[in-house]
């Protein structure tokens, strides 16, 4: 089952299902039930409509694609369920909210798919030949030129408790840093955000990386 009926399940969610044979979409569910409803006759499956967690029928493996700030009471039902969940990105805002879910439910996995994107896979390959001990830096800018620089009042990203720029995008970079930086213990030197009304809406974090080989720094852009 999926819960949430927004871009990411359309354009992501049900076309990775579709594309698996051995998998079998029951449902999508929604507080949208007309949104449910148009993803289902796109795919397939049946719409619902939720208004609790509790509402929710039951199903071997869970796709959280809300909103961040509408995911804890799920995972909770979910987690009492015993049914596996595969979160959407961001996980959590914080730390400590982080773990209160993670103890919440056995089994989650975090939809970072980027970490499997060819050119990581091939890095880290090289990486474990030993080319990360001869790094001196790294130096990462990502920006957005789809459209005017302005927020769009239709992305959630707006709301600023969702974490804006740096929490919706930036995360799935970070995440390939980790990915890649497994021998290295990580830490932010410096950060500096740049918000418009609350939302971050580009950044410059520092982060050094160290083993007991070497140390050497990554300087992230975002805007």
């Amino acid at each position: 089952g999926i819960i949430g009926a927004g871009y990411v399940t359309a354009e992501y969610h049900c076309p990775a299902i579709e594309a698996l044979p051995p998998l079998n979409l029951e449902w999508i569910a929604d507080v949208d039930y007309q949104s449910a409803k148009e993803k289902t006759k796109l795919f397939s499956g049946r719409p619902l409509k939720v208004g609790s967690p509790s509402d929710l029928p039951s199903c071997d493996v869970a796709i959280l694609a809300t909103p961040v700030t509408h995911r804890k009471d799920y995972i909770r039902e979910l987690g009492n369920r015993g049914t596996p969940v595969l979160s959407e990105k961001p996980f959590a805002i914080s730390l400590s909210e982080h773990n209160s879910l993670t103890d919440a439910a056995d089994m989650i996995a975090v939809n970072y798919l980027r970490t499997y994107f060819s050119p990581i896979q091939q890095l880290r390959e090289l990486f474990n030949f030993g080319l990360e001990d001869s790094i001196e830096s790294i130096h990462i800018r990502r920006g957005w030129i789809g459209g005017s620089t302005r927020f769009s009042s239709g992305l959630y990203r707006t709301n600023p408790e969702a974490g804006g720029v740096l929490m919706e995008r930036g995360c799935h970079t970070l995440s390939q840093i980790v990915h890649l930086l497994q021998n290295h213990s990580l830490s932010v030197k410096s950060a500096r955000i740049a918000k418009i009304d609350e939302i971050d809406a580009e950044f410059q974090i520092t982060i050094t990386a160290e083993n007991k080989h070497h140390t050497f720094e990554i300087v992230y852009e975002h805007s």
